[in-house]
């Protein structure tokens, strides 16, 4: 087993998680006017419930438009995908 000293992932005497590089999120281009409302909503931390109330969908229907968000950024959870566009919107 390797030494948690050479260990890269650790920091401070902490394991971190493999930071995966932002892809660019140039996916943002590709998103449907409906998907960059349903990001934009999850961004500002409305739930998926709150987010279908405001525009009259059901809350399967935002679930879906946000794994077609998930897919087009590459991002693997809601978590990721916020932290690759808040990281784009920094370096912008």
């Amino acid at each position: 087993m390797e030494n948690s000293e050479d260990d890269p992932r650790q920091k401070d005497g902490l394991v971190h998680a493999q930071e995966t590089p932002a892809k660019d999120v140039g996916g943002l281009q590709s998103l449907s006017p409906r998907e960059r409302e349903v990001l934009d909503a999850l961004i500002a931390g409305e739930t998926s419930k709150e987010i279908a109330r405001r525009f009259t969908l059901s809350p399967r229907t935002v679930e879906v438009h946000r794994a077609h968000i998930l897919k087009k950024i590459g991002a693997r959870n809601t978590a990721d995908l916020l932290r690759r566009v808040l990281l784009d919107q920094l370096k912008s």
